[in-house]
């Protein structure tokens, strides 16, 4: 008789005095599968549903039932979030806790030692536990956590099953006189005491080996899930009432990327099912719930304010949309690296300030009545009152959204509700706590809860190694059996004595032990399908790998030997099926009649760089989000300079004044400019204080040495200081604003550009395409009165002049156009006639629409954003170094 018809023959024979237990839910309802199959061939119509569990599950029936049938007070059984909270409270009270860099994660896996040591029936007396430091701390955690459970009569799950024995053994509780054990590699020492119990215990019988074994090389983990997907495929279509499985180890680490091609290749998500879950805190509605939630805090951070100004799990995120991506346009655009909410959600907000409440109406309504939810909480209280409040104060955001949610939406939801009352169950445990520690509680227990949506049965199976174990299938492909992987490195527990973990051969102990299991384990998967595949991936991380030495002696084959048909991916699919019609169009539209012209200077300099970043952004107003910095931004820090320089000129006036003024008169005079700067500039920095006076300081510094400088120079006076001007180039015209002008001494004027950058060249002013065109522009203004033209670099310990003047000024920095080898040696008239013919042929392209994707320089593209709209990738050029 095959395995196949034992099976079969022990599952009809299965009554309510039969158990069959499994290491996982996923093989429980294969068997559950299988016996609704026998007993549709035997005829019958209605049946008695079978026990077929999970052993935990198993466990923790026979102890509810108990609980049930008993008045005798029992110890209660903590939760999971109970005993992580208890072990927490543990660690935090002990004497290492300065040592702790992450006291849950430490906390996890104390827990899990105790769990290994109760399943290995090893106690903390073992003299082992007095070899190391770490050890004896474990044992010193172990012995507080038993106290504390004793005192309180508690109780853990790794204890539970020495507890059932002990009511097994006392008659008080009944189990079923035959156990078939199905799917182990192993059994614990404490479930194979507790199985001992049973009057009689079988192991299901497995599968004889198949001569259908092969093994297939990918070229790299992606190429493998790719052909794993194409023959799952390949094998539904020719046999789609059978059960075929897909093995893939880490699928909980893989596993979005395992469903995105899965769902490209099946081209129908119903056709396949997965068994591995993610956190709960990772489903985008239950990250934006628990985001929602901090805005508890007076001060929130930017991202934080900029994740709900763009999320739909909010009450008028479908409504407000617009009005909230342009709120939050222009809070980047202020660097707001956090917000007072409270100011924001102000009812008579500062008409100079951006607000929330005349911005976004709806948003600070919501916000308004989370805020009034919050005024009479108490300052501390159980978890279950946090609870009812959390609730509270996502109802009144109005979470989940105004959309409609989709199926896993809602089973998420309703998984985040059953975690809020998991929440309350740690009242049981813990003392009361403030709102920030019970926040912080429930994310903790959202990170770690897995949760999986329901989704319809289908037969093609995606597992992982532990919940493939014990299944059966028609065939099966089981990934990732490369020789770095598979076995995979030990990891012993770090607080159980290695030596004695390596003894006890306990799982993860030592390269011997995971040796075994894997063998044990590949055994078991050349049982489990008629047709068997083991595949690996060749290229791994830019190194070489080989097959396990577990699969090297079955028949290496081609992909096209199992898979009929295997084709790319789909995206690869579409761009060599291309066909489009190209059609290159440089040409935008002209400049209409009374069409504003926007962008000033920046029109020029951009249609020098590239005509279509000119159009993009002077016309299209296409512009790259900001992300706001912790403190000030270059761009801000230069326009505070500015400012600074020209409130300073203004009352300073000529070279005469400045070299009468003593030192400390200027810093008292500059100090005052600084503030006010500060204050107007530096607004979302305001509550950084200690920031804003170092900052402070630096401009004091960098802009007396500055003005050192400017003592040097021959007599002047400062004419205009940050003067707007129209400038007109043939068709175009437009405002510009000069930095600043100067008188000299012979009444002619120089004009003067602030750069707090130390990149300036004048080589930037010349050629057809200038990369820096302001000054040669603002010449046009007055050919024959103009001296010269510099840039004033403002930057510490590189303070100079950089120009070009009709003939000698005595300003070092400042050369005679004639004397300059960059312009070849030209005269003042002739080079700024070449300049305005430069100038208003770029005026004139860009006011004709003129706007083809022509970078001036490969850096023009490394510094721009717009190359998603320019795509200037795909036509075709070489521009393989253009990031």
């Amino acid at each position: 008789m095959s395995a196949t018809d034992q099976t079969n023959t022990i599952l009809r024979k299965l009554d309510h005095d039969h158990i069959i237990i499994t290491p996982n839910r996923r093989l429980a309802m294969s068997l559950h599968h299988q016996y609704q199959q026998c007993k549709i061939e035997d005829g019958m119509t209605c049946w008695e549903t079978p026990t077929i569990l999970p052993v935990n599950t198993w466990i923790d029936e026979l102890w509810t039932t108990h609980a049930r049938q008993t008045i005798t007070p029992l110890p209660h059984i903590l939760t999971p979030a109970q005993e992580q909270q208890l072990w927490e409270s543990i660690l935090n009270n002990s004497d290492y806790h300065d040592y702790f860099l992450q006291v849950s994660e430490t906390s996890r896996l104390v827990k899990s030692a105790r769990s290994l040591l109760q399943q290995w029936q090893i106690t903390t007396n073992h003299p082992l536990f007095e070899t190391a430091d770490d050890y004896t701390a474990c044992k010193q955690w172990l012995q507080k956590f038993d106290e504390i459970c004793k005192a309180e009569h508690w109780i853990d799950s790794a204890s539970l099953p020495d507890l059932v024995k002990s009511e097994i053994e006392a008659g008080n509780i009944q189990i079923p006189s035959h156990i078939y054990t199905a799917g182990f590699t192993d059994l614990s020492p404490q479930l194979t005491a507790l199985l001992a119990t049973c009057p009689h215990t079988e192991k299901m019988p497995s599968r004889s080996a198949t001569n259908a074994i092969a093994r297939i090389t990918a070229i790299d983990n992606e190429d493998e899930l790719r052909l794993c997907a194409q023959w799952a495929r390949s094998a539904h279509e020719q046999h789609p009432d059978k059960m075929i499985g897909c093995v893939i180890p880490t699928l909980d680490k893989k596993r979005d990327r395992v469903i995105q091609i899965f769902s490209e290749i099946f081209t129908n998500t119903d056709s396949f099912n997965l068994s591995a879950g993610k956190p709960l805190a990772q489903y985008p509605v239950i990250h934006a719930a628990i985001e929602l939630l901090t805005l508890y805090k007076k001060q929130i951070s930017g991202e934080s304010l900029f994740f709900i100004l763009s999320t739909p799990f909010i009450g008028g995120g479908e409504t407000e949309r617009i009005k909230r991506s342009q709120f939050d346009s222009r809070l980047r655009g202020k660097n707001f690296s956090s917000i007072d909410l409270d100011q924001h959600l102000s009812t008579h907000p500062d008409e100079k300030q951006l607000s929330l409440s005349r911005s976004c109406p709806l948003l600070a309504k919501r916000l308004r009545q989370f805020k009034v939810l919050l005024e009479d909480t108490q300052h501390t209280a159980p978890y279950a009152y946090w609870a009812e409040l959390f609730n509270q104060l996502l109802t009144a955001l109005g979470w989940p959204g105004e959309r409609i949610i989709n199926s896993e939406e809602y089973q998420v939801v309703d998984e985040w509700l059953k975690l809020l009352h998991d929440l309350t169950t740690l009242d049981v445990t813990a003392p009361p706590v403030q709102l920030h520690q019970a926040l912080r509680t429930l994310g903790q227990m959202a990170g770690v809860k897995p949760f999986q949506p329901k989704t319809p049965q289908a037969n093609v199976q995606l597992l992982g190694v532990l919940e493939a174990a014990g299944m059966s299938f028609h065939q099966v492909w089981v990934s990732g059996m490369d020789d770095r992987s598979w076995p995979s490195q030990p990891k012993p527990n770090p607080f159980i004595p290695k030596k004695l973990q390596r003894e006890l051969k306990m799982p993860h102990a030592s390269a011997e032990r995971e040796l075994e299991y894997c063998e044990s384990m590949t055994r078991q998967f050349t049982e489990s399908a008629d047709q068997v595949i083991f595949s690996y991936a060749r290229n791994q991380d830019d190194n070489i790998v080989q097959p396990s030495p577990l699969i090297k002696s079955f028949p290496d084959n081609e992909p096209e030997t199992f898979i009929s048909t295997i084709t790319p991916p789909i995206s690869e699919v579409i761009f060599n099926h291309q066909s489009l019609e190209q059609l290159t169009d440089e040409q935008a539209p002209a400049h209409q009649p009374g069409e504003a012209v926007r962008g000033g200077v920046d029109i020029i300099k951009n249609q020098a760089l590239c005509p279509f970043k000119a159009f993009a952004e002077c016309r299209l107003a296409a512009r790259e989000l900001e992300s706001p910095l912790p403190g000030l931004r270059p761009k801000e820090r230069g326009t505070i300079v500015h400012q600074i320089l020209e409130k300073s000129w203004d009352d300073i006036k000529s070279w005469e004044t400045l070299q009468a003024l003593n030192d400390r008169t200027l810093e008292t005079m500059l100090s005052e400019i600084i503030v006010k700067a500060l204050h107007e500039h530096a607004h979302a920095q305001s509550h950084q204080s200690g920031y804003l006076e170092l900052e402070k300081q630096r401009l004091l510094r960098l802009t007396m040495e500055w003005l050192a400088l400017e003592k040097e120079r021959a007599p002047f006076v400062v004419l205009n200081s940050e003067k707007s001007a129209e400038i007109k180039l043939g068709q175009l015209t437009f405002t510009v604003r000069i930095d600043r002008i100067d008188q000299l001494e012979n009444g002619k004027k120089l004009i003067i550009d602030y750069k707090t950058g130390a990149n300036q060249q004048v080589s930037d002013w010349l050629g057809d395409r200038p990369s820096a065109p302001q000054l040669p522009l603002y010449a046009q203004l007055d050919h024959s009165g103009t001296a010269g033209i510099a840039f004033a670099q403002v930057v510490t310990g590189k303070h100079c002049f950089k120009g070009l003047s009709q003939q000698e000024l005595e300003i070092k920095g400042i050369k005679p156009s004639e004397a300059s080898r960059s312009t070849d040696h030209q005269g003042w008239h002739e080079l700024t006639q070449s300049w305005q013919a430069v100038l208003t042929k770029l005026g004139d392209d860009f006011y004709h629409g003129k706007a083809e994707v022509d970078p001036k320089e490969k850096i023009t593209c490394q510094r721009c954003a717009l190359k998603p709209l320019c795509r200037i990738h795909q036509d075709g050029g070489d521009h393989d170094d253009i990031h």
